[in-house]
């Protein structure tokens, strides 16, 4: 089986054991099916129900119909005999009222045969009665996919791929066992639209690259939680193991003990050829929102889209690149593919996954530092956790907004009190910091009163941006549809033209109030982060007390050759003039909890000419270029400490959901995704190899791509059916995706 499909061959020989009797069973179901032929029909049917996933027995009734007319329709290597064997399944499956207890075909004894049985005997009899029958590679295909493409599925995973690349028809003494054991490991609702190669070339990953989000997302990696402490080792582990696959060198990293690990590896220690670091994220925010429409911790696919928390921030990005990575191992060290070179990756690769990022990245900068060795030579950092600006056109980030978050705390009383006994005879703390964080803030808009607060930010950095977009007829983005997306009655004033509001969106310095608490602890100028960040737990009588201390949440954006330093020493001295001028006796502080700077890209370098023909490459058109207003510290810490420049290659939608409710990712998304990971890796080969002209060697892996394509892919076997339209016409945009069944 391909690296990483199948978690180990000792699992697969366990539950081939565990499926002998299963395999008896289904031997005996197939005698009693009246021959050959009905027991392909009784087989396609039940393994097409078992894809359905509904328990509507009329609806089942329906879609068995239609898949028999197309069985009957299409040229599916099957003969007339088998066609009237679906349809009499159909009519005896029909009765029964449902798809997932078969039963045999009409004019034989009728005998009850179990889910997971009739599925192993789809599966068995689909090998044997396609290939036994007809001889043919392309029938077998034709016949899995009409099945629900489990057969493919099992061509994919290598255990019958060899012998279908081949032409060989030997693996018809595949038994039941076999078949279960190889279902019951790949087991997880995958797609059945999505039909791939049996070589483990390009897209032949694809089912393999969902399976893994499937299971990585069923681990609940919130690192905000300590009671998940250990879900987020086992993330990493998770990690570990799929870099051990690839035959990465590998390194689990704990520079805090009360923290969640880094996970280092390597892959290539050529000092001739370049190194690209990937960076990613496997901690998730909680999901505890009331609005998840699906269970947040278990991969759902709907409408194209796979739901679930992490799949878009950032575990669906982390394993696109190591699935991309797996997709050049397989074309140059590969055993799968005849056709493919041994020589070796053309580049280096280091990877660098965290488990705090959600948190505050704790711990990262020391882990990275104490390991600078894993990521000798390094030219590159490549990092996919931001968001296209829209639903349609692929994207390349070029700059990002800093952040401070600042505490602003004022104590008065040496204990609480209660408000119908000693109200009104003293001034509360709370009431002094509503009044001090009213003060931040123009009354009925967005600006900013700290004097100075605007200065020295650098002109022009939206120019690239609104080009870009309208060089598109801006409709990636509309002012209209953003309000209606963030859900808020009106946009501020100033932002009345959509360039103005992108610059306020993107390029401009804010201020935000995300939190105002009663604190139970505290109340002094050295007081620590976690003790400002006590809280009450209210009873039923907690709402009467008056809090001796309060604590207000400020977080700050701010804008390249802006000065973070300067910013707080500004709103320290904003803060305590206006608290001055309340002649209040209680006492303010203010803290700053966390600090990441804004990181700016170099639009003109050789890297973003790469990742532009990546993009091109992967999606058929030019990226937009697009700024991002949220911050992402360790891009311009790793740029400082591995010496080399970062790129930002977001995958997902706009609406994908990071960090709320219904979070997303569209599978074409994670797909394509995937192939720019990979299109970038070989444009950076190519202009690495010594001698050679970049858009040469460009030129010739496009050529050995579609060469190797062709090779792998002949005899009739499809390679997907996820494509993206890259045609030119009017009102069609180039990531406009159709999904063929």
């Amino acid at each position: 089986a391909g690296p990483g499909l199948l978690p180990s061959p000792g699992l697969l020989s366990k539950r081939l054991a565990q499926h002998r009797e299963t395999a008896a069973a289904a031997a005996a179901a197939a005698a009693g099916a009246g021959g050959q032929g009905a027991g392909k029909g009784v087989g396609m049917l039940s393994a097409f129900g078992s894809f359905t996933h509904v328990s509507d027995p009329d609806h089942i009734k329906e879609r068995m119909a239609q898949q028999a007319h197309r069985l009957a329709s299409t040229d599916s290597g099957m003969d007339s005999g088998d066609h009237d064997a679906v349809a009499a399944a159909v009519s005896t499956a029909a009765a029964a009222g449902t798809a997932g207890e078969g039963t045999a075909p009409t004019g034989t004894q009728p005998q009850p045969v179990s889910a997971r049985t009739s599925l192993d005997l789809a599966l068995t009899t689909l090998a044997q009665g396609s290939v036994g029958s007809h001889g043919s590679v392309g029938s077998v295909h034709s016949a899995a996919e009409g099945a629900g493409s489990y057969m493919a599925l099992a061509a994919s995973s290598g255990l019958l791929g060899r012998q279908l690349g081949a032409g060989d028809s030997s693996f018809v003494s595949i038994d039941a066992a076999h078949m279960a054991a190889l279902r019951e490991v790949l087991e997880g609702g995958l797609h059945p639209g999505l039909v791939l190669s049996p070589c483990s070339g390009p897209g032949g990953t694809d089912l393999a690259l969902e399976h893994a989000l499937r299971e990585f997302v069923r681990i609940q990696t919130v690192s905000s939680n300590a009671r998940l402490r250990d879900e987020c080792l086992k993330g990493a582990k998770f990690l570990a193991r799929q870099l051990e696959s690839l035959g990465a060198d590998v390194k689990v990293v704990r520079p805090f003990e009360d923290k969640n690990p880094v996970v280092i590896g390597r892959l290539g220690h050529d000092p001739a050829k370049p190194t690209i670091c990937f960076y990613g994220h496997y901690d998730v925010q909680p999901a505890l929102e009331q609005e998840w429409a699906t269970n947040p911790f278990e991969l759902n696919a709907v409408n194209e889209h796979l739901y679930g928390r992490g799949t878009s921030d950032n575990k669906g990005p982390i394993l696109a690149f190591i699935f991309a990575v797996r997709e050049l191992l397989d074309e140059y060290g590969c055993t799968g593919c005849p056709s493919a070179k041994a020589s070796g990756l053309p580049v280096n690769i280091a990877f660098v996954f965290e488990g705090e990022e959600e948190n505050g990245s704790i711990g990262f900068r020391e882990a990275v530092t104490q390991n600078l060795h894993w990521f000798d030579g390094t030219q590159l950092i490549v990092i996919s956790n931001t968001n296209w600006v829209g639903e349609s056109w692929p994207c390349i980030t070029y700059g990002m907004r800093g952040m401070i978050s600042l505490s602003v705390e004022v104590s008065g009383p040496a204990r609480d009190v209660h408000s119908g006994n000693d109200g009104g005879v003293f001034v509360e703390p709370m009431m002094d910091l509503l009044h001090v964080m009213a003060s931040l803030v123009d009354a009925g808009s967005t600006r900013i009163k700290i004097p100075g607060f605007y200065d020295d930010v650098a002109p022009g950095l939206i120019d690239l941006a609104w080009s870009s977009l309208a060089q598109h007829g801006g409709r990636e983005f509309s002012a209209e549809g953003y309000r209606l997306a963030l859900g808020v009655p009106a946009l501020a004033p100033h932002t009345a033209d959509t360039r103005a509001l992108l610059e306020a969106r993107w390029a401009s310095p804010s201020l935000s109030v995300v939190d105002v608490r009663p604190s139970a602890g505290g109340g002094s100028a050295n007081s620590t982060a976690n003790e400002r960040n006590m809280c009450y737990r209210f009873g039923p009588t907690r709402f009467s007390v008056i809090p001796k201390t309060a604590v207000g949440k400020v977080s700050v954006r701010f804008v390249p050759r802006q000065d973070p330093a300067q910013i707080v020493g500004r709103l320290r001295a904003h803060i305590h003039a206006e608290f001055a001028r309340l002649r209040t006796p209680n006492s303010v502080h203010v803290h700053v909890d966390a600090l990441g700077n804004w990181w700016e890209a170099d639009v003109g370098s050789k890297w973003m000419q790469m990742a532009e023909a990546a993009v091109r490459r992967e999606w058929g058109c030019d990226p937009l270029y697009v700024r991002e207003g949220g911050t992402m510290p360790v891009a311009s810490v790793l740029e400082r400490l591995l010496g080399a420049p970062a790129l930002m290659i977001p995958m997902g939608q706009s609406s994908d959901a990071p960090h709320l409710a219904n979070e997303r990712i569209r599978r074409t998304n994670l797909v394509k995704g995937k192939g720019v990971v990979r299109a970038l890796l070989e444009e950076v080969a190519g202009f690495w190899a010594p001698g050679a002209p970049s858009e040469d060697l460009a030129s010739a892996a496009r050529a050995a791509a579609e060469a190797r394509s062709r090779a792998c892919c002949s005899g009739g076997v499809a390679t997907g059916t996820l494509s993206a339209s890259t045609t030119d016409v009017p009102g069609v945009a180039c990531g406009a995706v159709r999904a063929e069944e």
